[in-house]
Parts: C-alpha cells; sequence; structure tokens
C-alpha cells in the first residue's frame, strides 16, 4: 500500500508543474513606470514604437496592471497567421521582453485583455465553444510563471451568448459588450450588471448604444466617465448591406452626471480619431492620466497613447 502512496506523492509537484509556465527571465533596457517614456501631452503618441508597437504587426489592447508592474496586450502577425496575448513584467525596474502566453485554448483568437484588482490575474475573453459563445477566463500570474489553463470564471455575464470585454467599476458594477434581447442594433451593444437586492440585474446602456456596433466599455479610476467604441456608418450604406462591415471605429466619452446617470456620449475628435483609420479598444491607466488606444494604419495597427485632458476639455459645463 506504501509503493502507490509514494508514486502518488513524487508525480504530484510534477502535475502541479504541468500546470504552468515558467517566465523567460529576459530583460529589456525599458525600466520605469510606463516603460520609463517620455509622457505624452494633448497630442497621442506612438506607444514604445519599435517594442510594443511595431510596424507590419497588429497591436491592440494593451492595458497596465493596478500596480503599475505588469503589461499585457493582443497581437497578431501581419498576416493574421500567428496570434495571442504578449505579457510583460517588472523586475525590480526593468521589464521583461514580452512573453507570448501558451495556455491551453491559445489558438482561438483572445479578446480585451485586463487584470484583476490585486494584478495577480489577467481576465480575458475567449470562444468557449462556437462563435458567438463567448466567455471570460482568468489566468493566474506568479513570480516567476503564470497557469497554462485558464480557469472559466463564475461571473453573471459569462452566458451561452456573446459576452467580451470585462470592467468592473468602483460601485462594483460590471461593463461589458454583449448581445441581448434588448438589444439595440449591430453585432453588441454596451451593458452594465449590477447587483440589486442579492441579484445581479444585466441592463443595456441605451444612451450609448447605436445602430451599429458599440463595444469595449472602460470606465476612468475615479468613475467619472466611460470611454468606448462605436462604429461611424458615414457612407450611408444600409447596414444589411456586406459592405457596411467596413465603415469608421471612433472612440466616444460619456460622462457620469450628479444623478449617478451616463451623459450623451462626444466623439473624441479629430485628434484622436481619424476618418482614413479605424480607432478602437480605449483603455484609462490606472493613474487617470493617460488614454491608451489601438489604431490601424498602413503598417498593421499600433498603440498610441495622450494625455487624459483631452477628455477632460470635453465635459460640458454642466458636470463640472
Amino acid at each position: 500500500m506504501k509503493k502507490p502512496l509514494l508514486i502518488i506523492m513524487l508525480c504530484a509537484p510534477v502535475m502541479l508543474l504541468a500546470q504552468e509556465v515558467k517566465l523567460n527571465f529576459q530583460f529589456s533596457h525599458y525600466s520605469g513606470q510606463y516603460l520609463g517614456l517620455k509622457h505624452p501631452g494633448t497630442r497621442p503618441d506612438k506607444f514604445a514604437p519599435g517594442f510594443i508597437s511595431i510596424d507590419n504587426e497588429y497591436t491592440h489592447c494593451l492595458v497596465f496592471s493596478p500596480d503599475g508592474n505588469h503589461l499585457v496586450y493582443t497581437w497578431a502577425d501581419p498576416i493574421w497567421k500567428n496570434w495571442g496575448m504578449l505579457y510583460s513584467k517588472r523586475v525590480g525596474n526593468r521589464w521583461l521582453q514580452p512573453t507570448l502566453l501558451k495556455y491551453k485554448g491559445c489558438e482561438k483568437i483572445p479578446f480585451n485583455p485586463t487584470f484583476s484588482a490585486d494584478s495577480k490575474n489577467i481576465i480575458f475573453t475567449m470562444v468557449s465553444s462556437e462563435w458567438p459563445n463567448t466567455d471570460l477566463y482568468s489566468i493566474e500570474l506568479s513570480d516567476s510563471a503564470y497557469s497554462s489553463i485558464p480557469q472559466h470564471m463564475n461571473t453573471p455575464i459569462n452566458t451561452d451568448m456573446l459576452d467580451f470585454g470585462y470592467f468592473i467599476d468602483k460601485d462594483s458594477s460590471i461593463y461589458f459588450t454583449g448581445k441581448r434581447e434588448d438589444f439595440i442594433g449591430g453585432l453588441f451593444d454596451v451593458y452594465v450588471c449590477k447587483k440589486e437586492n442579492g441579484n445581479y440585474i444585466t441592463k443595456n446602456v441605451s444612451i450609448l448604444n447605436s445602430e451599429l456596433d458599440d463595444a469595449a466599455p472602460y470606465v476612468s479610476p475615479d468613475g467619472t466617465y466611460l470611454v468606448y467604441e462605436q462604429m461611424v456608418n458615414e457612407t450611408g450604406i444600409p447596414y444589411n448591406d456586406s459592405t457596411a462591415r467596413i465603415i469608421r471605429i471612433d472612440l466616444f466619452v460619456s460622462f457620469r452626471d450628479k444623478n449617478n446617470n451616463w451623459s450623451k456620449p462626444i466623439n473624441l475628435g479629430p485628434g484622436i480619431n481619424s476618418d482614413k483609420y479605424k480607432t478602437y479598444r480605449p483603455v484609462i491607466s490606472p493613474d487617470g492620466k493617460f488614454l491608451f488606444y489601438s489604431q490601424t494604419g498602413e503598417k498593421g495597427a499600433a498603440v498610441y497613447w495622450v494625455s487624459t485632458k483631452v477628455i477632460e476639455k470635453l465635459k460640458p459645463p454642466d458636470l463640472r
């Protein structure tokens, strides 16, 4: 009886190790907060060109962890043959070279990664079975490794329908992109899920949504405004025409009023948005100082960052 028990005990550590992937501690020459880069003003700068934003590649959805010591973003090569999530962490004061995360299901395209409030988990969306069944998953981080088997999250927004993007406001409200019976138009809308009288209630944030696609809500750290992306159809083409998918994507902001309601959304304008390229996946930095977003170009897609003063200037006088 003792011999089988010994075999089980010896195998246990191996079984545990098989569920994590060790990080490659290859250091970059970047160090400090936000990689030590010069901070942008009210004119956007490409973020870490040649390191994060690389010509002819597609870099999206970059987000820093709440403690500022981790970053993650989605990536694809020029022909979308390879893709995934790239992750880096600050060790001491130096940043590691980004690592392409290898986990069960990584052959599926990930959506909108973010971090848990304690910076110990990467939360992201991937297809659970077949599109449009998308759900939230979590990868645990340690000092030198990450879990190779994502955990399906126990969250009320995981359904057998379209659910992606995930942001918890400071009042514990969950903002996400989805499609429910009350959707307004397009393929998906912005929703909020709140706990009321012990039950989770999901509502369409109707003031934000249009007849086209609305997605990727992200609330500022102080909770005073929300940024998101909206498809903008300036061609007059009927939406049910297949060519209507090739349209602009712009960033919008909505401010919270004194009654805790969201205001009518405001386009961030030509300084951020482009009449030529798609602008999408907005994220506010943990300290509230910077807006990060992605934008397509002639050479793939890159991440940009800009001071959130560009948002503050758009706040209506009656909400200041």
